[in-house]
């Protein structure tokens, strides 16, 4: 009643019919049932760029189109609202930053994504289309042709399978943030093999065929080979509590070894005990092979800090050895606070014994000096010409998903004639731009 109420205020009949399907059929992207037009495409027609907004906050897409094929950014321009074009686009932009942002974090952070180079972060990131789905929705059926790969950025779904003498769907897998489905049927171009049904709000990023072809993932993914049937947690997964168990000493030597690093140990000074300690507790206990990379230099993926209980670690740069951790050492910070590059590769001398914290871990504490560096990057992006019409949030959005590679003199940074897959901002220094190897210009 009270959404019948809201409704009436709006002069369009049209915008309101929309608008009371949309509320109904609980989809801002529902389709009218005589005019095959959309919410979003009646808010345009009405000039009401308040609803035009909210619908896209909602879900709406700038991009879908109604029965007379065409987005509600050629409705704008047909009417010729140059008013509501400009919100449309505006909204559209913003919403791929975002999306693009949070695609780079979410590739970063998926196990199966650990085998690509971080430089193709960005494609993949730019190919996910962002889907939600309610409680009792069925992401894809059983039996139909797959087109489409599905990742679980939030929100949980279960795996129901009929078999041919069924009339019963049977729950066989859980799925929660993280997961992943669809893969078979979209690399074989076979049928589905289950149907995927959402048990809470669910967000999903999709991947379709034509993308993960193009991105030649086939290739890149290694796909695990895995059982059909899990029960809840009844697998028996690994637990880490074991690894996370430490005497008084170790915690003694994890404390001191993190307030002695010349980079981490400022921003301890100023905590309570009490924070100190919590975070001293998530370290975990590390057992290195003989010889081991712990880390690699040029190595985009920095996720943990690490401090040397026993042993001894031997750190490298271009191939040269510079010098050695042993015993309260600590390394790692520098690629966790400025989202940088390793810096050196660091290898195990025998088989040391190392405590490591994890990015988020540290999340809290490191805020202050990345915000500093994003901040610069902001500045940075705002005095780019191609960048002028973009809007202050937004390029902090961009700041956040930048990172910072340093080249030496004489390295090429890209070669005509390659694929552009990455686009580059000149931070410091000189670059000189050649054509058919004759030099054309400079930039600085």
């Amino acid at each position: 009643a009270e959404m019948r109420v809201f409704v009436k205020a709006f002069r369009s009949e049209d915008l309101r019919g929309a608008l009371m399907m949309a509320a109904e059929t609980g989809d801002v992207e529902c389709t009218m049932r005589f005019t095959g037009s959309r919410p979003l495409h009646e808010a345009v027609k009405a000039g009401n760029a308040e609803i035009a907004k909210q619908l896209i906050h909602a879900g709406a897409s700038v991009d879908s189109k109604d029965n007379a094929d065409k987005t509600p950014v050629d409705v704008a321009k047909d009417l010729q609202d140059k008013q509501m074009e400009k919100v449309l686009l505006k909204e559209l932009s913003k919403k791929n930053t975002d999306q693009f942002v949070d695609g780079m974090e979410f590739v970063s952070k998926v196990p199966l994504f650990s085998t690509l180079h971080p430089a193709e972060y960005p494609r993949l990131a730019a190919a996910f289309v962002v889907r939600t789905y309610q409680q009792g929705d069925e992401i894809i059926k059983q039996g139909e042709i797959g087109n489409e790969m599905y990742f679980i950025r939030s929100g949980s779904a279960e795996v129901l399978v009929q078999g041919p003498d069924s009339a019963v769907k049977a729950k066989v897998n859980v799925l929660s943030a993280g997961d992943y489905f669809g893969e078979a049927a979209l690399m074989n171009q076979a049928p589905r093999n289950a149907t995927v049904k959402a048990t809470s709000g669910i967000e999903v990023k999709v991947l379709s065929r034509g993308d993960f072809e193009a991105l030649d993932l086939r290739k890149k993914l290694h796909f695990v080979k895995r059982k059909a049937v899990r029960q809840g947690d009844s697998l028996g997964r690994p637990t880490s509590k074991e690894l996370l168990v430490k005497t008084a000493a170790q915690k003694e030597l994890i404390t001191s070894a993190i307030m002695a690093n010349p980079n981490l140990g400022s921003l301890f000074a100023g905590m309570k005990a009490k924070e100190v300690e919590g975070i001293v507790d998530h370290a975990f206990r590390c057992h290195v092979d003989a010889s081991a990379e712990v880390i690699k230099q040029g190595d985009l993926k920095a996720d943990f800090f690490y401090v040397v209980e026993e042993g001894e670690l031997e750190v490298i740069i271009n191939g040269q050895k510079v010098l050695s951790y042993g015993p309260q050492g600590s390394f790692g910070e520098l690629a966790l606070l400025f989202r940088a590059p390793r810096a050196a590769t660091v290898r195990a001398v025998g088989q040391p014994k190392l405590w490591a914290l994890q990015r988020q871990d540290l999340r809290n504490l490191l805020q202050a000096r990345l915000k500093q560096k994003l901040q610069d990057y902001a500045k940075m992006l705002g005095g780019l010409q191609c960048m002028s019409n973009v809007d202050e949030k937004d390029k902090e959005n961009l700041a956040d998903a930048l990172v910072e590679t340093t080249y030496q003199a004489g390295e090429f940074i890209i070669r005509q004639g390659e694929e552009g897959q990455t686009f580059f901002i000149l931070y410091k220094g000189e670059v000189s731009v050649n054509v058919n190897g004759n030099e054309v210009t400079r930039l600085s």
